[in-house]
């Protein structure tokens, strides 16, 4: 018996890449019989409103937290881009 397609998809942190992702997951799902797991990268809690989004995702499509990642090595200063592109980086090591 042969196994339906599974992808990993990865998003930029925050809800505004993950909610078009979803969307996007959702189409492959019902159109392909693909179905997806998110791996979310953070930097600490998520939010209200991102665990219930997660926590509502349809069946087929699964998410995984990853672990916090460290920032303590950079200054306080450090603009917000390079955090997030650091977080995904980081992530995944």
């Amino acid at each position: 018996m042969e196994r339906a397609p599974h992808i990993a998809i990865v998003p930029s942190p925050g809800m505004g890449h993950l909610i078009p992702l979803v969307e996007f997951a959702k189409r492959l799902k019902n159109n392909h019989n693909i179905s997806a797991t998110f791996i979310i990268p953070n930097d600490g809690p998520l939010s209200i409103s991102q665990k219930a989004f997660l926590d509502s995702l349809p069946m087929g499509l699964n998410h995984i937290i990853l672990p916090p990642v460290n920032f303590d090595d950079l200054p306080q200063d450090t603009q917000m881009e390079t955090r997030i592109s650091l977080m995904v980086t980081r992530s995944l090591d």
